[in-house]
């Protein structure tokens, strides 16, 4: 019997989870909002998110600027110039407090690198979900396009077509996901995980510059938290018994 209730708490544990890294597996740590230093108000933050302006120094090959977040330090580090940018959308387009500001790096002309992206404050090998928004419709004049690794291995591609002749946006977000792209990365052994841009497909490797719009970090539940579960599920299922 005791196996029985076992085999029937773990089934019903696991369809309550799903399986190993499902999307209800995850648990938010982080959901950040990359804001312009001028318009940095919490009128500005997209729902549910934390507002955050990089310093932007404006000087050539700047210092990394970085917050921390519930014990997660995220650091944007660029290889020439940093920029911020505000974007007024047309009216009526979803999801503009996220998609109306971002944060570029630009490469140098000896150096391919545009923005990497360093989370740290991670558990050692433990797998995390990290998701990331990139749009700007503007000073693009066609495809926008960068490639993604993290930790050493390919991520994603996002792109857009950015703008028209008259510099009015063509690719507009439908959603809040419309540009957000997602990786499955296990921090390595000091606890971090490393984004690093490289240009997409047509993109010149010596000017081209990478953005972020915003960040989302999840991880998945501490051995604690699945103990706790399975306990309340034997509880549910003595209650059950008894009745």
């Amino acid at each position: 019997m005791r196996k029985t209730m076992v085999a029937a708490a773990t089934l019903l544990l696991l369809a309550t989870l799903g399986a190993p890294f499902a999307s209800a597996e995850w648990i938010p740590l982080v959901k950040l909002d990359i804001l312009d230093d001028g318009n940095a108000g919490e009128t500005f933050v997209e729902d549910g998110f934390t507002g955050w302006a990089p310093k932007v120094t404006g000087d050539a090959d700047p210092p990394p600027t970085s917050t921390t977040i519930e014990g997660i330090t995220i650091s944007f580090d660029v290889g020439a110039y940093q920029q911020d940018r505000f974007r007024t959308l047309p009216a009526n387009t979803p999801a503009t407090k996220m998609y109306q500001d971002t944060f570029w790096g630009r490469a140098a002309d000896l150096n391919d690198k545009g923005l990497d992206i360093t989370l740290s404050g991670l558990t050692a090998g433990q797998p995390y979900l990290v998701a990331l928004y990139a749009y700007d419709y503007a000073d693009w004049n066609g495809t926008q396009s960068c490639d993604w690794t993290a930790n050493g291995e390919f991520a994603f591609n996002i792109s857009w077509y950015a703008e028209d002749d008259d510099g009015l946006p063509i690719d507009l977000p439908t959603s809040l996901d419309t540009f957000k792209r997602t990786v499955v990365v296990e921090a390595d052994g000091n606890g971090e995980i490393l984004l690093v841009s490289s240009p997409g497909t047509g993109v010149p490797s010596t000017t081209y510059w990478a953005n972020c719009s915003g960040l989302e970090i999840y991880g998945v539940p501490e051995p604690g938290m699945i103990v706790s579960l399975l306990g309340a599920v034997f509880a549910g299922l003595m209650i059950r018994r008894r009745k």
